[in-house]
């Protein structure tokens, strides 16, 4: 197990009942700009994978 990093083991620190420290994101994709008119979970998931460290 690696140990966390300086900023995650804040957010872990500062977690509490009243105040919640995770973090969620919602994405919008128009189907009009994909190719073909169409965007399946798995271009959804290239989209991402290709945008990590």
């Amino acid at each position: 197990m690696r140990q966390l990093q300086g900023l995650d083991a804040s957010f872990v620190a500062l977690e509490q009942r009243n105040a919640p420290m995770h973090i969620g994101s919602i994405m919008t994709y128009d189907p009009a700009t994909a190719p073909g008119g169409f965007v399946r979970f798995k271009d959804i998931l290239n989209f991402i994978e290709a945008r990590l460290p």
